[in-house]
């Protein structure tokens, strides 16, 4: 199953590089939460929409920043995680992976924060 979702950035990202906490993704509105945190308003940022392989992903609740301990009990065949929100709030579910070959880059646009 493929979900389309976003992520928003200071930088622009060609590819996905694994960090430690995971690459996250979201709804639009919990992309936009989240670069309100790293930017100020009138500031340029890119928006990253991607196509995200969800098949392998599992069900959790939001662990903060404690995802890798998590991830690192999981079985190879699990991908990433399928969780809502609390700290950017959306209608709709968020995803964490650390396996960007389930990462698909649709478009990047830049856009200013208002």
């Amino acid at each position: 199953m493929k979900v389309t979702v976003y992520h928003a950035s200071p930088v622009k990202i060609n590819l996905f590089e694994v960090t430690e906490q995971g690459i996250h993704f979201g709804s639009l509105e919990s992309a936009v939460e989240a670069i309100c945190r790293k930017i100020d308003y009138g500031e340029n940022f890119f928006l990253h929409k991607v196509r995200l392989d969800i098949s392998n992903y599992i069900e959790n609740f939001d662990v903060g920043y404690n995802w890798r301990s998590w991830f690192q009990n999981e079985p190879d065949e699990v991908k990433g995680y399928i969780y809502t929100n609390k700290y950017e709030p959306s209608t709709e579910k968020s995803y964490v992976t650390w396996c960007p070959e389930t990462i698909r880059t649709v478009l990047i646009t830049q856009e200013t924060l208002r």
